[in-house]
């Protein structure tokens, strides 16, 4: 069963300030055997907002509520699934990963729950999204494994495209990709996409956005897929793609699925040279590996939520 009931208006009363812990506590959704408090929501929407580089106030909190909310709703789910396959990530893969982060945005070790506390986020919210992430990973890797891999054929045909491109244009692309939960909720999503156009044309980051909202694999590589060739694409987005110039962010596009924001970071006449780049073995079976894991998530995530009891319980 499916039963999916976001309703902004309904939130958003509750999210400004809690006014009581007994506020706090009230519940905003039940997923399966599992429920997400008011404070779990708030807390949540205050990480969103600082790695998305939004203002936490309340304009942005109800805007993006719905949003979060369904965020945690997968990442129960994500949990879920990753428990009874006993896959779940442990506190040394939060090591590790908490010890990656600041070594990419060159911290020194503990700077980063440091920045956290400065800018009232709880640890705990954020080991949480971790845990999910690292054990949906997990379940995609061994999903991944049992479908049986990237064969030498796959690869080979993979580097004869490539080299059928040359003298072609290829863009650098990142996307935001919005799902719609529900025909019954397009509506919302049509106008939160279009409230994150707005904010991208007043210079907020693409990455930091699609990271913390696109609904694709490709979020957790802030909505890169690399340099592509626009005609390869879904026709709807190969149309605005191929018009494209470095630089654009498109409106959002519209599929039956749920809505599309591009953006072309840059371009190029595919030359000798750059095929030589792009079809070393390792580097093709890696695109390869990504783009497999990547239709195994989608159809994954499918899979948990026709299947899952999911409730709004607040009013």
């Amino acid at each position: 069963m499916f039963l999916l009931l976001f309703t902004a208006t309904n939130i958003s009363q509750n999210l400004i300030a809690p006014a009581s812990a007994e506020e706090e506590l009230k519940i905003s959704a039940i997923v399966n055997d599992e429920v997400i408090t008011i404070f779990d929501l708030v807390e949540r929407l205050k990480l969103f907002l600082l790695n998305s580089r939004l203002k936490d106030n309340p304009e942005n909190r109800n805007r993006f509520a719905n949003s979060v909310l369904k965020q945690l709703t997968d990442e129960i789910l994500q949990m879920q699934e990753a428990k009874k396959l006993g896959l779940l990530a442990t506190n040394d893969d939060i090591r590790r990963e908490i010890i990656n982060i600041e070594d990419r945005n060159k911290m020194v070790r503990g700077q980063l729950f440091t920045y956290l506390k400065q800018n009232n986020v709880g640890r705990a919210t954020f080991v949480q999204q971790a845990r999910a992430r690292l054990s949906w990973i997990n379940v995609l890797r061994r999903k991944f494994a049992q479908s049986g891999g990237v064969s030498g054929a796959e690869i080979e045909e993979y580097i004869a495209n490539i080299k059928a491109r040359e003298g072609k244009r290829e863009i650098l692309l990142r996307e935001i990709y919005l799902e719609y939960p529900s025909q019954l909720l397009a509506g919302k999503i049509k106008q939160l996409s279009n409230r994150i156009l707005q904010d991208l044309k007043n210079g907020h980051d693409f990455a930091a956005i699609a990271s913390n909202l696109s609904n694709a694999y490709s979020a957790r590589e802030g909505g890169m897929l690399g340099w592509v060739l626009p005609e390869l694409l879904p026709t709807k987005l190969a149309d605005i793609a191929n018009k494209m110039q470095k630089g654009q962010i498109s409106a959002p596009i519209e599929t039956l699925s749920g809505l599309y924001i591009l953006n072309v970071e840059d371009s190029r006449i595919l030359s000798a040279d750059d095929i030589k780049a792009e079809t070393g073995r390792d580097l093709v079976e890696k695109r390869l590996i990504d783009r497999k894991v990547a239709l195994l998530d989608k159809q994954e995530m499918h899979r948990l939520r026709v299947n899952a009891f999911i409730e709004q319980k607040l009013q």
